[in-house]
Protein backbone atom coordinates (compact mmCIF):
# COMPACT_ATOMS: atom_id res chain seq x y z
CA UNK A 1 0.00 0.00 0.00
CA UNK A 2 1.67 3.65 -0.59
CA UNK A 3 -0.31 6.58 0.48
CA UNK A 4 0.62 10.22 0.49
CA UNK A 5 -1.40 13.23 2.10
CA UNK A 6 -0.90 16.82 1.63
CA UNK A 7 -2.60 19.70 3.06
CA UNK A 8 -4.61 22.34 1.09
CA UNK A 9 -5.74 25.91 2.30
CA UNK A 10 -6.12 25.66 6.27
CA UNK A 11 -8.29 22.44 6.42
CA UNK A 12 -8.27 20.63 3.13
CA UNK A 13 -6.76 17.23 2.84
CA UNK A 14 -4.92 15.72 -0.26
CA UNK A 15 -5.23 11.84 -0.01
CA UNK A 16 -3.90 9.48 -2.94
CA UNK A 17 -4.05 5.78 -2.16
CA UNK A 18 -3.31 2.84 -4.25
CA UNK A 19 -3.72 -0.90 -3.58
CA UNK A 20 -4.54 -4.25 -5.16
CA UNK A 21 -7.48 -3.34 -7.22
CA UNK A 22 -8.12 -0.19 -5.16
CA UNK A 23 -7.13 3.19 -6.25
CA UNK A 24 -8.66 5.96 -4.27
CA UNK A 25 -7.72 9.79 -4.79
CA UNK A 26 -8.95 12.60 -2.65
CA UNK A 27 -8.93 16.26 -2.93
CA UNK A 28 -9.67 19.25 -0.93
CA UNK A 29 -11.78 22.25 -1.66
CA UNK A 30 -11.20 25.31 -0.10
CA UNK A 31 -11.11 25.34 3.52
CA UNK A 32 -13.60 22.66 5.00
CA UNK A 33 -14.64 20.79 2.28
CA UNK A 34 -13.52 17.03 0.97
CA UNK A 35 -13.84 15.36 -2.18
CA UNK A 36 -13.05 11.49 -2.52
CA UNK A 37 -13.06 9.36 -5.61
CA UNK A 38 -12.85 5.42 -5.28
CA UNK A 39 -12.60 2.91 -7.68
CA UNK A 40 -12.60 -1.17 -6.98
CA UNK A 41 -13.88 -3.75 -7.97
CA UNK A 42 -17.99 -4.02 -8.21
CA UNK A 43 -17.64 -0.47 -6.28
CA UNK A 44 -17.93 2.85 -7.16
CA UNK A 45 -18.20 5.88 -4.84
CA UNK A 46 -17.81 9.82 -6.05
CA UNK A 47 -18.03 12.47 -3.08
CA UNK A 48 -18.17 16.01 -3.83
CA UNK A 49 -17.53 18.99 -1.46
CA UNK A 50 -18.83 22.24 -1.44
CA UNK A 51 -16.32 25.26 -0.06
CA UNK A 52 -18.62 26.43 3.25
CA UNK A 53 -20.54 23.24 4.06
CA UNK A 54 -18.57 20.38 3.97
CA UNK A 55 -18.73 16.86 2.08
CA UNK A 56 -21.31 14.88 0.52
CA UNK A 57 -20.36 11.19 -0.12
CA UNK A 58 -22.77 8.82 -2.09
CA UNK A 59 -21.47 5.18 -2.52
CA UNK A 60 -22.95 2.39 -4.56
CA UNK A 61 -21.66 -1.15 -4.06
CA UNK A 62 -23.39 -4.68 -4.35
CA UNK A 63 -26.22 -4.65 -1.16
CA UNK A 64 -24.42 -1.64 -0.26
CA UNK A 65 -25.71 2.20 -0.15
CA UNK A 66 -24.19 5.22 1.91
CA UNK A 67 -24.46 8.61 1.52
CA UNK A 68 -22.93 11.15 3.67
CA UNK A 69 -23.39 14.85 3.96
CA UNK A 70 -21.36 17.34 6.38
CA UNK A 71 -21.59 21.26 7.42
CA UNK A 72 -18.72 22.88 7.79
CA UNK A 73 -19.70 24.37 11.04
CA UNK A 74 -21.83 20.91 11.92
CA UNK A 75 -19.84 18.30 11.54
CA UNK A 76 -20.25 15.23 9.66
CA UNK A 77 -23.57 12.91 9.17
CA UNK A 78 -22.59 9.53 7.78
CA UNK A 79 -25.27 7.00 7.17
CA UNK A 80 -24.30 3.21 5.91
CA UNK A 81 -26.41 0.28 5.03
CA UNK A 82 -25.08 -3.00 4.36
CA UNK A 83 -26.51 -6.60 5.10
CA UNK A 84 -27.23 -6.71 8.74
CA UNK A 85 -25.37 -3.16 9.30
CA UNK A 86 -26.40 0.20 10.32
CA UNK A 87 -23.95 3.22 11.03
CA UNK A 88 -24.55 6.91 11.24
CA UNK A 89 -21.69 9.35 12.79
CA UNK A 90 -21.93 13.17 14.02
CA UNK A 91 -19.81 14.89 14.46
CA UNK A 92 -19.85 19.27 15.51
CA UNK A 93 -16.32 21.37 15.50
CA UNK A 94 -17.34 22.54 19.11
CA UNK A 95 -19.01 20.08 20.78
CA UNK A 96 -17.10 16.99 19.71
CA UNK A 97 -17.68 13.93 17.89
CA UNK A 98 -20.74 11.07 18.78
CA UNK A 99 -20.61 7.90 16.25
CA UNK A 100 -23.23 5.39 16.93
CA UNK A 101 -22.33 1.62 15.34
CA UNK A 102 -25.18 -1.06 15.32
CA UNK A 103 -24.06 -4.37 13.99
CA UNK A 104 -25.23 -7.80 15.17
CA UNK A 105 -24.93 -7.57 18.63
CA UNK A 106 -22.76 -4.69 18.81
CA UNK A 107 -23.51 -1.02 19.74
CA UNK A 108 -20.91 1.33 20.06
CA UNK A 109 -20.80 5.32 21.19
CA UNK A 110 -17.84 7.29 21.57
CA UNK A 111 -17.49 11.29 21.96
CA UNK A 112 -14.28 13.03 21.77
CA UNK A 113 -14.41 16.87 22.37
CA UNK A 114 -10.47 17.82 23.03
CA UNK A 115 -9.25 17.12 19.12
CA UNK A 116 -12.24 16.89 17.09
CA UNK A 117 -11.43 20.06 14.87
CA UNK A 118 -7.73 19.04 14.12
CA UNK A 119 -8.84 15.50 13.64
CA UNK A 120 -11.50 16.57 11.12
CA UNK A 121 -9.50 19.34 9.55
CA UNK A 122 -7.07 16.53 8.86
CA UNK A 123 -9.32 13.89 7.61
CA UNK A 124 -7.77 11.51 10.01
CA UNK A 125 -11.25 8.89 10.37
CA UNK A 126 -9.43 6.88 13.89
CA UNK A 127 -11.32 8.96 16.07
CA UNK A 128 -14.32 9.20 14.37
Amino acid sequence: MTEVATAYAKHGNVKAEVTTGKAEVATACAKHGNVKAEVTTGKAEVATACAKHGNVKAEVTTGKAEVATACAKHGNVKAEVTTGKAEVATACAKHGNVKAEVTTGKAEVATDTTHVATVAALGCSSFL
